[in-house]
């Protein structure tokens, strides 16, 4: 949850999680090469090719049996996150991004994920990606599908960065709150 500091005279925002740590607004400084906003005045999302193309070669890019492709992938910021869907997959901060993507691949090889609902939004310079890919892991035998969000930060040469990823199993509301 982020909220503005109210404080006389501030201008930092903090995010607290359910631990109550305090996390200043430094920490979510934009990563270099940021580009401005592009201006909607219908206030609507917009198409964007080069947008597609940054979730395709993601896509694409998961199937590999190794993360090499990551620094180029993740935005260069303390602010990039990677929620995954087992308990230990919380890994903030490109370096750490890339170094656990790289450990993952080295485990359980690439990941192939096959859009289902799959839906692209811009606005301004941030992209919206949700989906439910149907997944398949050949080294582990393991398919299925799953929820994924991906938010994407436009940089100044007009390309793309992830900047946040939420994989989450879907689970009964029943099953959840009798946990």
């Amino acid at each position: 949850m982020a909220f503005k500091d109210k404080r006389e005279g501030a201008r930092e925002w903090t995010s607290v999680r359910k631990t109550g740590v305090r996390i200043p607004y430094a920490v979510f400084r934009r990563p270099s090469g940021y580009a401005p906003p592009v201006h909607d005045p219908a206030g609507d999302r917009v198409a964007d090719t080069e947008l597609e193309q940054a979730v395709e070669r993601f896509y694409r890019d998961l199937v590999l049996d190794h993360a090499d492709w990551a620094p180029e992938t993740v935005a260069e910021t303390d602010a990039a996150l990677v929620i995954g869907t087992d308990p230990a997959e919380w890994w903030e901060g490109h370096a750490e991004i890339c170094a656990a993507w790289a450990e993952s691949r080295m485990k359980h090889g690439g990941t192939e994920l096959r859009p289902t609902r799959l839906s692209i939004r811009r606005y301004g310079d941030i992209g919206l990606v949700t989906d439910e890919p149907a997944f398949s892991v050949e080294a582990a035998g393991a398919q299925g599908r799953f929820r994924l969000t991906l938010v994407f930060l436009q940089m100044a040469n007009g390309g793309w960065r992830l900047l946040h990823l939420h994989a989450s199993a879907p689970v009964d509301n029943e099953a959840l709150l009798a946990s």
